[in-house]
């Protein structure tokens, strides 16, 4: 089939060329070929999807080689004693077949058998840079028989023992809720602190307990602008409840092994170490927040559906099967509907698998509350007088109405920020400069300017100043309507 042929000295020349092509260009020919194994047809072949031409290193069928210089050796050359199998190896190397390979690397004539050497040595230089270059915690430690044996961390010994210890009204954990469902409460010393100055949406309020007050509660979605509500509500539902809260942010960094677990070395012993979300999940009654879920990796998201949908995560590297303890909600938190972000405010937000939406039982939109909601929870929050809170919630609902019109797409507020407005007004500094440190200085340059315009219009500094200290306002004469004042020089009166 190939009119050509190699002598010794040739198909050496070619097979180190081919070598340094392999280098150069590993895709080509892949991991799998392996170059001192091939037949002569396999080789020709190899080379050609290399570039190179065997035929140009090899002699025409018929032909005479050309006469090659034989190196003189220093030494009587002596024969090659064929090589026994190691004793250590046993009978997996001969299982294997190594030693048939070694015995056949070996009767090869001397050009051949060097080039077989220099493929294993660059082989094995190959290996070790990869093994060189692997990060220190991905490389397992083998047992050490003599190494002293380690105490593994127990996954359950944060868990603890959860006991209900009564029911309380609907409406006694949620003010304004007007339904007669009995809601258990438990024992865990771990419950958030309740805030008395939280007031959730009534609405929102009914949704939620509706589906975290069934035997087995399904996964909900909050979404909506940041310092809505959508962490505070299930915090208060916690606090009220006796349960644990346990707030789980997510972002492009979070690894599988971060989110749920892996495999950990101590003193030569491998132990399953939990992640964020597996240490939660073990504890009974506990109310979990993943929050800024959007951001996640898609393999984080991927491990992330089956838990809701089964609730219970297996272990890729050995099928062992963790359950959701009884009673535990999981709720997804994000800026977005789960469908990406058009706006540009939040960078890093991505779509979500519809999969992975379908298994919230609610998506429930978190917004800003109405103006007199606002005004009576900043009231509580900042102690200020309501005159001054109401004027404050007027200019805050203002710059919404411009973002949401798109005339200023990086002004969002909420009522973290009316908060800390109020504050400080109240310490006596000036209205202008206070609400650029707590807004304006982090909007881009067209929106920050779009804010001092509308802070110039709609706000007067000196009446927030007074209604802040409980004064009346009462706005200064116009002075054109005013009479001018004077001595009475002839020179300083006003033209008839």
């Amino acid at each position: 089939m190939h009119n050509f042929k190699l002598t010794a000295q040739q198909r050496t020349a070619l097979l180190t060329d081919m070598r340094a092509k392999m280098k150069q260009q590993p895709h080509i020919l892949g991991e799998s070929f392996k170059l001192h194994l091939a037949s002569k047809a396999e080789i020709i072949e190899a080379a050609q999807k290399l570039g190179l031409d065997a035929a140009s290193y090899g002699t025409p069928a018929g032909a005479t080689a050309p006469a090659m210089p034989k190196p003189k050796p220093a030494i009587q050359a002596q024969p090659i004693a064929k090589a026994e199998a190691v004793s250590e190896m046993g009978d997996w190397a001969k299982s294997s077949g190594l030693e048939e390979q070694a015995d056949g690397i070996l009767q090869q004539p001397y050009a051949d058998l060097r080039g077989s050497i220099m493929e294993m040595l660059s082989e094995k230089t190959d290996l070790q840079a990869k093994l060189a270059s692997r990060p220190a915690d991905n490389v397992v430690a083998m047992p050490v028989a003599s190494a002293p044996a380690i105490e593994v961390p127990d996954v359950n010994e944060h868990v603890q023992h959860v006991e209900e210890t009564g029911t309380v009204k609907a409406g006694k954990i949620f003010r304004g809720l007007n339904v007669d469902w009995d809601i258990p409460v438990y024992n865990d010393t771990r419950a958030p602190a309740v805030d008395p100055n939280y007031v959730p949406d009534p609405k929102l309020a009914h949704a939620f307990l509706s589906v975290a007050r069934r035997a087995v509660p399904l996964p909900m979605l909050f979404f909506g602008p940041a310092g809505t509500g959508k962490s505070s509500l299930p915090r208060y539902f916690a606090g009220q409840t006796g349960r644990s809260f346990w707030n789980i942010t997510v972002s492009d960094d979070t690894t599988v092994d971060d989110f749920f677990g892996g495999f950990q070395v101590r003193g030569g012993t491998t132990y399953w170490s939990d992640g964020l979300l597996l240490k939660a999940v073990r504890q009974p009654r506990a109310v979990i927040l993943i929050d800024e879920v959007s951001r996640a990796r898609p393999d984080v998201l991927v491990a992330l559906n089956g838990i809701l949908q089964d609730r219970e995560y297996i272990v890729p590297q050995t099928g062992e099967s963790i359950a959701v303890a009884e009673g535990v909600q999981i709720m997804l938190a994000d800026n977005t509907n789960g469908r990406g972000d058009a706006s540009g405010l939040y960078a890093g937000a991505k779509q979500m698998d519809s999969s992975l939406l379908s298994r919230c039982a609610i998506k429930l939109h978190f917004g800003y509350p109405s103006k007199s909601q606002e005004s009576r929870v900043l009231r509580q929050r900042s102690n200020a007088p309501k005159a001054f809170c109401d004027s404050l919630v007027d200019f805050m609902s203002i710059c919404r109405k411009a973002h949401d019109r798109g005339e200023a797409p990086t002004l969002t507020v909420s009522l973290r920020e009316s908060t800390n407005i109020a504050l400080m007004v109240m310490d006596g500094m000036d209205p202008s400069e206070v609400v650029h440190w707590v807004i304006g200085n982090a909007l881009e340059a067209v929106d920050q300017e779009t804010l001092t315009q509308l802070f110039n219009t709609n706000v007067n500094p000196d009446e927030w100043l007074a209604l802040s200290k409980g004064e009346t306002w009462t706005p200064p004469a116009d002075e054109g309507d005013a009479e001018k004042q004077t001595d009475g020089d002839e020179d300083e009166m006003p033209f008839n």
